[in-house]
């Protein structure tokens, strides 16, 4: 009897067809489905016939969640055939192409096959048909194929050497605007000379695919005793634009002037698309892609122009200059116009740095989705094998890209720091110019000058924050990088 069953299981484990299965790429798509319509598109898969007779087979697949959740997802039946078999010539290896995989799995109706319902469900949510996220194996066994059929499969293939895994990665935070930052009102304040809008890119961290983005822009009026949510939903766009390349929107200062007014509430969000390339790609991005909503109001001009200067003074961007003092702050000027320029000077250096921190910013995240594209692709190799194939050298270089993109990081929102405090003492000297003012004419000449230095460096003080917040935003992905090393070190 006990040599019946090492008979029988001999028997099963036999390997006249060698089946290999190969995924096109580490992360899949998560619509389970399509890999049965079409499995060539997601895997490749050769037969190699390990005996001196020609074998006629046709093939099965099976799809098991393997972590975080074991369970069964799809099984197709070993008792139904297709109507032509796979041919392999003795001794010989055949690629399957992408016809030849159809062709195995199309005369398979719905009630064929069996599908998890966890498959089926979440409609409401979006994910209906989608695999949850996670590790997946999938098996193509090979039967033999005869006419008429025989009563019991014969399977030609062992099971234990058929398989190949895989990953299914595809839900994407949706992007937060993080500035204008809500302080302590209950809304936010926007300059209306610098009506700039932030928000976080949308990752997904396990994916490697590199996802773009388009964003859309909409501004909406939030009347008296309207919900936010709801004013969002159904009010006409005050302000809208789509197909935005980077996650950050300026509105035009002339369009905030004439179309929007200080005395109202206003609220904004932002809508992420993936620029996706097919399936290959998917990416669903949590609330439809849609941002947090950041309720806002207008500064008023005149306001703007009456403010006391010293509420400019930022405490926690000048820990970073402490350098400079008021004593040190000594230029060869004569004149307030002199004085106004050196200002203008140190604001648009400043821009220039925030704009390079945020430049800086974007490239280290795609740096790191690519780590991610090396580390999943080198898998179960051997660290030999990784290295001889260049996937451990990449990695290391978009590792070391990283850090030295942290590097400039940091001194860049330094520098814009040290201008921004340069053109605050800076304005506290052309202010000390202006009470010294001869004659009336000049005094309104000087005032105009400050109002409007007084308005540049709120600018420069902005950049210099938004420049510490996109350093700080790349701290976090030097963080996740050297983690990712540590997965390749193992």
């Amino acid at each position: 009897m006990t040599l019946m069953i090492v008979l029988g299981i001999c028997r099963m484990l036999a390997q006249e067809v060698m089946v290999t299965v190969v995924p096109v790429q580490q992360v899949l798509p998560p619509q389970a489905l399509m890999y049965i319509d079409n499995p060539g598109k997601y895997f490749n898969i050769t037969l190699t016939n390990t005996t001196s007779e020609i074998q006629n087979v046709y093939l099965t697949m099976n799809i098991d969640g393997v972590f975080p959740e074991r369970m069964s997802v799809i099984s197709t039946p070993s008792t139904i055939q297709p109507q032509r078999p796979i041919t392999i010539a003795p001794n010989r290896t055949l690629h399957l192409s992408m016809a030849d995989l159809k062709q195995q799995f199309g005369h398979l109706t719905s009630r064929n096959v069996q599908v998890s319902n966890r498959l089926l469900s979440g409609y409401g949510g979006g994910s209906y048909g989608l695999l949850p996220e996670g590790r997946y194996q999938i098996n193509f066994a090979a039967y033999k194929w005869h006419n008429p059929k025989y009563a019991s499969p014969v399977m030609q293939s062992n099971p234990l050497n058929s398989y190949a895994t895989f990953s299914v990665s595809y839900l994407a935070k949706a992007p937060q605007i993080i500035a204008p930052i809500t302080l302590q009102s209950k809304y936010a304040e926007v300059d209306p000379l610098n009506a700039q809008f932030t928000w976080s890119e949308s990752l997904v961290l396990s994916n490697y695919t590199n996802v773009r983005y388009t964003y859309s822009f909409k501004v909406v009026e939030v009347l008296p005793n309207q919900p936010i949510d709801y004013a969002m939903e159904n009010n006409p766009a005050v302000y809208h634009i789509r197909n935005l390349m980077s996650p950050m929107c300026v509105i035009p200062s002339n369009y905030v002037t004439n179309r929007m007014s200080p005395s109202k509430i206003y609220a904004a969000q932002v809508t992420a698309t993936p620029r996706t390339n097919g399936l290959l790609d998917f990416v669903l991005v949590e609330n439809k892609g849609k941002s947090n909503i950041k309720v806002f109001s207008i500064v008023p001009v005149h306001h703007r122009m009456v403010v006391p200067k010293d509420t400019l003074r930022d405490e926690g961007l000048m820990e970073f200059t402490d350098g400079i003092n008021e004593d040190e702050n000594e230029y060869d000027i004569t004149s307030i116009e002199e004085y106004g320029q050196k200002i203008m000077d140190c604001v648009s250096v400043a821009e220039e740095m925030e704009t390079r921190t945020i430049e800086y910013d974007s490239i280290a995240k795609k740096r790191l989705r690519e780590m991610h594209a090396f580390i999943a692709t080198i898998g179960n190799m051997t660290h030999m094998a990784a290295k001889k194939a260049g996937i451990t050298d990449s990695t290391k270089n978009a590792y070391h890209d990283i850090q030295r993109l942290m590097a400039e990081a940091e001194k860049a929102s330094d520098i814009a720091a040290i201008q921004y405090k340069t053109a605050y003492l800076t304005l506290k000297k052309l202010d000390h110019q202006h009470h010294n003012s001869k004659t009336s004419s000049e005094d309104t000449d000087s005032r105009q000058i400050y109002d409007k230095c007084a308005e540049a460096v709120g600018r420069a003080k902005a950049s210099a924050r938004n420049a510490q917040v996109y350093y700080s935003s790349i701290q976090k992905t030097e963080y996740l990088a050297t983690k990712q090393m540590k997965h390749l070190v193992k």
